[in-house]
């Protein structure tokens, strides 16, 4: 079992970031290890709504898919 992380993100925030947030928020995360940052299952669930919504938005599914390989669920 993984450690629990340092940062839990809600949806806003993930969103905020999948969007490409600012530098200094960016370097910040960039330099936590994949186990530091974390999203509940309600926010994964959420942002993939997001996505079936809008099923043209390829740049955005890239985007999300490798936001989700850089968090704990």
């Amino acid at each position: 079992m993984s450690p629990a992380p340092t940062y839990l993100l809600d949806t806003n925030i993930a969103s905020f970031i999948i969007r490409g947030g600012p530098p200094q928020l960016m370097a910040r995360l960039r330099a936590q290890s994949v186990t530091a940052v974390g999203i509940s299952a309600i926010t994964e669930a959420e942002l993939r709504y997001g996505l079936a919504r809008k099923p043209g938005a390829t740049a955005l599914a890239t985007a999300v898919t490798a936001f989700l390989r850089h968090v704990q669920t």
